[in-house]
């Protein structure tokens, strides 16, 4: 099964739409490098608009679904290549389908107003096919394609829209048993700012729920059960998740704010994360431009991502992550090579922050000192730094990833407990560091532009037990072997051909 298939599942009970998802958003995740613990942050609302759009193909059949390739993978879905095109096609598709609703006005029966709001705003419930294909075109989203028209008829299901005094549609809800599937505004975009804080008191009147292990976008369910918007929460909010997702405006969160889950702010407005605040899962505000600081007592029991925040400058010295830390985002369309990907203000790591996992630090572009006492848990990334001398002893349990051309020479003393990457610059240090007997030990190991190779370097036989010990349990890197261990014996094998860096006169 491929490893998407259970994501896919999720979104349609449909078998043929699982595996035309497999076929497209599945097929370009797996060809950039993408798995389900790191995929785009808004993968679940791309896929379940594509999905939208497959499904009302089906309903309609289209008839590009019967132009296929040999796979009988649907042209229309083999040429797209990133998630990009795929959503660029449904979005055609929409804007075809739904043109000729432009002008419709609603007819009675179709609509009822099921809440009256400020300034004249009404909570709209809409009961036919054609109240859906009105909302679709004012919204630009895929409600009036036709995938959703069956559910009118389910037991236990609304689609709910919010109305200026004009009838013009704002944001819409989808509700299942009480539970809120989804919220969307525009385009699929979030919400603004004053529609969610509208919303929110009337949705929590009506005793509405976010589906466990669903996450609405800009509406959060307290530990109490109560809605709230994102921009109004109180202080020390708790929650089981928050998933806030390209909210421009939002500038602040309360302090003493926790999760039992993860908390994703990503691509905000946020200038600062406040004091206090504790994800019990990840804590996610890549993307957010504006961030400059962290307060105090910062806890995270996952992995914390900050890439893409360029106005970051140092991490606080009381920050604790469990997992790993992230200072790059990645691109998983696999479009573009973006400037916003990059964390490059951050230049100040202090030795006492505590990270459980592995230290990705490629997207500190502009960071130039490693700092000494910085305990490295596990694997280490200072790919493309400007890190020029990293500390005499170095001890890295994981693997260790060298590049960029700006390190000097490697530690006296290096040991690496499982794989060793370097670029070519790094090959030369690596060769200088043998000629110079270095201390030297790879667990695993050493790979120089991506490609394995064989080099002189000492490493622990794989069937010592002690060896064994020290590695599995993470803590041979703060032992001196005993005594009566041998010494590591060296892997004497034939060199290839090499360039040394820097080249000799």
């Amino acid at each position: 099964m491929p490893e998407f298939t259970p994501f896919f599942e999720t979104l349609s009970d449909d078998p043929e739409v699982v595996r035309l998802l497999d076929a497209s958003v599945g097929a370009v995740l797996i060809r950039n490098g993408c798995t389900m613990s790191r995929a785009p942050m808004d993968i679940e609302d791309v896929a379940q608009h594509i999905s939208d759009w497959i499904t009302a193909a089906i309903r309609n059949k289209a008839p590009w679904l019967g132009r296929v390739n040999s796979n009988n993978v649907p042209l229309k879905l083999a040429k797209c290549h990133t998630l990009d095109m795929l959503t660029h096609e449904a979005n055609k598709a929409l804007r075809l389908a739904l043109q000729k609703y432009e002008f419709a006005t609603p007819i009675y029966g179709e609509e009822e107003i099921i809440a009256h709001l400020d300034e004249g705003y009404t909570l709209v419930r809409l009961l036919a096919e054609a109240a859906l294909k009105r909302e679709g075109f004012m919204m630009q989203h895929c409600i009036g394609l036709g995938a959703y028209d069956i559910a009118l008829t389910q037991p236990g299901v609304e689609f709910l829209s919010l109305r200026d005094r004009m009838g013009k549609a704002h944001a819409t809800i989808e509700v299942v048993d009480g539970d809120i599937l989804q919220l969307k505004g525009k385009q699929n975009r979030p919400p603004l700012p004053p529609y969610l804080n509208m919303l929110a008191p009337v949705l929590r009147s009506r005793g509405l729920k976010v589906q466990p292990k669903k996450t609405v976008d800009g509406i959060v369910e307290a530990e109490d059960g109560q809605l709230h918007s994102i921009y109004d929460l109180p202080e020390n909010f708790r929650a089981s998740q928050v998933y806030a997702y390209h909210h421009r405006d939002l500038t602040s969160l309360p302090n003493g704010m926790s999760t039992i889950g993860s908390l994703t702010i990503y691509g905000s407005g946020l200038l600062k994360v406040p004091d206090d605040i504790q994800a019990g899962g990840s804590l996610d505000v890549e993307r957010s431009r504006r961030l400059s600081s962290f307060g105090e007592r910062v806890t995270v029991g996952g992995n914390l991502c900050i890439g893409g925040c360029q106005s970051l400058t140092a991490l606080p010295a009381d920050l604790h992550v469990e997992a790993n830390l992230y200072t790059r985002w990645h691109d998983m369309f696999g479009d573009l090579e973006l400037e916003d990907e990059f964390c490059d203000g951050l230049t100040d790591i202090p030795s006492s922050v505590y990270i459980g996992g592995d230290i990705y630090l490629d997207g500190c572009r502009e960071l130039q000192t490693f700092p000494a006492d910085l305990k490295i848990r596990k694997s280490l990334n200072i790919d493309g730094t400007k890190i020029e001398h990293l500390p005499e002893r170095l001890v890295v349990p994981g693997h260790l990833y060298l590049g960029g051309g700006h390190l000097r020479a490697l530690p006296k003393t290096l040991h690496v407990g499982k794989n060793l990457r370097v670029d070519l610059h790094g090959f030369g240090l690596l060769l200088a560091a043998i000629d110079a007997r270095h201390d030297l030990v790879v667990g695993g190991s050493v790979y120089v532009e991506g490609k394995p190779i064989s080099i002189n370097l000492k490493k622990y036989p794989d069937d010592d037990p002690q060896y064994k010990k020290w590695s599995e349990d993470g803590r041979w890197y703060s032992y001196e072997p005993p005594d009566d261990l041998p010494a590591p014996e060296p892997m004497w094998t034939k060199v290839p051909p090499f360039t040394r860096f820097p080249p000799s006169d």
